[in-house]
């Protein structure tokens, strides 16, 4: 097929997406009916819609036009509304996420998989500022798509299939490079701490741990005077801002870091650690680890090791596990004399330097791979 010139795209007719595709919302099925044993029928949620696959079952029943097939288009309607095929084999669907079912006279799922992207994009960037943006069955109704030929459609989606498989070979060309410096730096932390010599001591007994005060969701907004860090984005780029207001009020009358101590994420990805460098800013569902000696690079880096090498044994609450103060009071540790204890650091710091460069060379790599799909995409539907 030559390529379709601006014009020729122009005299697309506009047609409303649910005019040329049903919508199946998910069924609320009761959560106390999951299980992950196996026991009934897998349950997709949207956790799992990107991968494509579910670990969750349930025992419960539902009406058939809630059944999902491989090759089925999905979209979770809250977070990032990711898009994708299911291929994880006969389920259900679960409330939050919804099914597109196209009619097969009017347009093609693999023109709806790979036009419909760009305006999920536009609704999720018109959103407001909430911890987790959902998407509306009005927003679907809303979506107004170009909608050529059949045939045209046909020979677009073969065309984008084929150039699109080179950019997902790139992507996960760099994707390896990345993984495999993560393994290498993880390799040498684990190498060099069964090294370490030194008597096994209990991080509770090495200085004392506080939890951060939980800020509200209504107390923080897009924008303000101290940067505010949730779980998602600790110790990396800010997310939204609370009032020099709250934060004197917070660092006055609660547990609050001073330049030099440790955060470590209590919650989400657990184990995360920072350094705090001083600047006035506020941690979500963090723990403060003061120390009684100057090792706190040391400190860190061995949380870090922990983290990466060994899973946290946490306290479980209802729905996601957390760490508590005592889990890390109780952590013990190795600990070699102070001049062992910089030599160890200094060595770390060197490979995680080498491991951020290799990564970072890859992020640049897979960064351009990301825009070339962009490109393609954008030379297949716009004018």
């Amino acid at each position: 097929m030559e390529q379709l010139s601006p014009s020729e795209k122009k005299a697309w007719p506009m047609v409303r997406l649910g005019d040329v595709c049903e919508f199946v919302y998910g069924f609320p099925f009761d959560s106390s009916a999951f299980n992950e044993e196996g026991q009934g029928t897998p349950l997709i949620r949207i956790r799992d819609v990107l991968p494509g696959t579910t670990q969750t079952y349930t025992t419960q029943s539902a009406p058939p036009q809630y059944n999902v097939a491989d090759g089925d288009l999905l979209v979770g309607m809250d977070g990032d509304f990711n898009l994708a095929q299911w291929k994880g084999g006969p389920a259900l669907l679960n409330q939050r996420v919804c099914m597109f079912k196209p009619k097969a006279d009017k347009v093609s799922l693999g023109f709806i998989k790979h036009s419909l992207g760009k305006y999920l994009h536009a609704i999720w960037e018109k959103k407001p500022f909430a911890t987790v943006k959902h998407l509306s069955a009005k927003d679907l109704n809303a979506i107004f798509i170009p909608l050529p030929a059949l045939s045209i459609q046909r020979e677009i989606v073969a065309r984008l299939e084929k150039e699109l498989t080179e950019e997902d070979r790139l992507a996960a060309h760099f994707k390896r490079i990345a993984e495999r410096a993560e393994d290498e730096f993880k390799a040498e932390l684990e190498e060099t701490f069964e090294r370490v010599e030194g008597e096994r001591v209990r991080l509770g007994d090495l200085g004392r741990v506080a939890m951060c005060k939980r800020v509200l969701k209504n107390q923080t907004s897009e924008t303000g005077d101290i940067p505010f860090f949730k779980i998602g984005t600790f110790g990396k780029k800010a997310d939204a801002f609370i009032s020099q207001e709250l934060f004197d009020e917070f660092s006055s009358h609660y547990s609050y870091p001073s330049k030099g101590d440790i955060l470590i994420s209590a919650a989400g990805t657990l184990g995360r650690t920072v350094v705090f460098d001083g600047t006035p800013s506020y941690y979500q569902d963090s723990n403060i680890v003061w120390l009684k000696h100057d090792g706190t690079r040391l400190f860190n880096a061995y949380l870090e090791y922990f983290y990466r090498l060994k899973p946290w044994e946490v306290s479980v609450g209802v729905t996601i596990p957390r760490i508590y103060n005592g889990d890390i009071e109780r952590t013990k540790i190795p600990l070699p004399p102070l001049p062992s204890q910089r030599d160890i650091v200094a060595h770390l710091d060197a490979a995680k330097a080498r491991c951020e460069k290799l990564k970072a060379a890859a992020g640049r790599g897979l960064n351009a791979a990301t825009k070339l799909r962009a490109a393609l995409l954008s030379e297949a539907f716009e004018p």
